[in-house]
């Protein structure tokens, strides 16, 4: 079987790195490149950070405040009184909408969407809103 991989509001997974970013963005418990196997993180030992300097309402704004990248979100999640489960997928969301990130884990490029691959071209071979390929007519 084969299906595609990414995120919600994400392109497909194309590069190993954007399936690491996946793993560290998701609740996967494991996946294959290749014939590697990669198990999954335990999210509740990552380390939070923010330089978000306004923070919503609730858990997110909390979560927020005190992701400070020094303390995992099991520690956090003891501050709060909360229970660490559910601050992950806060921390899961907050991270998909690009508010938090995880420390220690190298950030990734991300490239301007949507990819140039993915623009429409017209039949003549031209791309919409776009130059010219090199070989064809400007």
């Amino acid at each position: 079987m084969n299906t595609s991989f990414n995120l919600r509001g994400m392109p497909i997974v194309e590069r190993p790195e954007d399936a690491f970013d996946c793993l560290y963005g998701s609740r996967l418990d494991r996946m294959f490149i290749g014939d590697v196997e990669v198990l999954g993180v335990d999210h509740t030992l990552l380390r939070p950070a923010s330089e978000q300097r306004q923070s919503p309402a609730g858990a997110p704004g909390l979560l927020l405040e005190h992701a400070d990248g020094q303390r995992n979100v099991a520690a956090i999640a003891d501050v709060l009184g909360v229970d660490a489960g559910e601050l992950v997928d806060v921390a899961l969301e907050l991270r998909r909408l690009r508010l938090l990130r995880w420390a220690g884990i190298p950030r990734l490029h991300t490239p301007a969407y949507p990819l140039p691959q993915y623009e429409p071209v017209l039949a003549i071979g031209f791309r919409v809103g776009g130059s010219a390929q090199s070989g064809e007519r400007p």
